[in-house]
């Protein structure tokens, strides 16, 4: 009776880990997942329809932004607005630009795009941002604010649509420049915009952001009122952990969404793994 009592305890055990650990596929025509919540409870949150006070906290690189040759260069907007500047630049600034951006380039390729440790990224993440920075700084802001302003055509398809369903203010955190993030807000009507200025007068983010700490740290500086009662955290890459961490300090109510599968990190914390902006905007409009 003993070794009975032991091997049904050790079953039921076992049914009650993997209960808390499930995966479901809500819908088999698409390539989306649910993690642990069940499906009702994720549209209630999604859509709002109590009108509770909510914000939607949005990664641009790679998650919005999907830009030219997506399958290389990961949606980076640092690639796409250094294409661009490199057709509108001056013969005699040509080489060294993209000399330079060469060098970013293969260096993204060898560190983030490789795959590093959560502790390595940021600090590859610091070289390449502060680089990047620093090509820019030669270059007049009005030619980067036209370049800025082109950018959000290249979005990945049905985001628009999508976040117009998602119910919630708005605000984008990302380790972009701060223009390009201003006409993604603009684009997509997003109220609220941190990214990495090309001033030092620009004070909105307290210093720059270049990783999942930054971004924890702006996305809980915006749940500070008391008003706040819940959030949906949308990334691509390990750097939005700290939005995922954010939103669930705030509540365990609130939503963290993987896209694109860029992110085993990112998709284990994850209630909602999609593999594009469609699989997505499919949960919302479900009924």
């Amino acid at each position: 009776k003993q070794i009975i009592h032991k091997s049904l305890s050790i079953t039921l055990i076992n049914h009650s880990f993997c209960f808390l650990f499930m995966t479901t596929q809500p819908f088999s025509h698409r390539q989306l997942f649910i993690q642990n919540r069940d499906l009702a409870s994720l549209r209630r949150v999604l859509l709002n329809p109590e009108k509770l006070p909510q914000r939607v906290f949005y990664d641009l690189d790679g998650s919005l932004h999907k830009g030219l040759f997506a399958p290389l260069l990961r949606g980076i907007t640092n690639a796409d607005l250094a294409l661009y500047l490199a057709f509108h630049l001056p013969l005699s600034q040509l080489p060294e630009f993209i000399e330079e951006n060469i060098h970013l380039f293969f260096y993204d390729r060898q560190t983030l795009a490789n795959g590093v440790s959560l502790q390595d990224r940021e600090t590859h993440t610091r070289y390449l941002v502060d680089t990047f920075h620093n090509v820019l700084s030669r270059i007049p802001q009005e030619k980067i604010e036209d370049a800025a302003r082109l950018l959000p055509r290249l979005q990945y398809p049905h985001a628009g649509t999508a976040l117009r369903s998602l119910q919630g203010e708005g605000a984008i955190i990302s380790c972009a420049p701060q223009p390009i993030v201003d006409a993604y807000g603009r684009a997509l009507s997003i109220p609220y915009c941190f990214g990495n200025p090309l001033s030092a007068l620009e004070q909105r983010q307290h210093g720059r952001i270049y990783g999942a700490q930054d971004k924890e740290r702006i996305a809980l500086s915006l749940c500070l009122d008391e008003t706040t009662e819940r959030a949906i955290a949308i990334g691509d890459s390990a750097d939005d952990l700290g939005l995922a961490s954010a939103v669930k300090m705030l509540s365990a109510e609130s939503v963290v969404i993987a896209l694109h599968g860029r992110s085993e990190a990112l998709e284990a914390r994850a209630d909602i793994i999609a593999s594009s902006w469609k699989d997505l905007l499919a949960l919302l409009e479900s009924s």
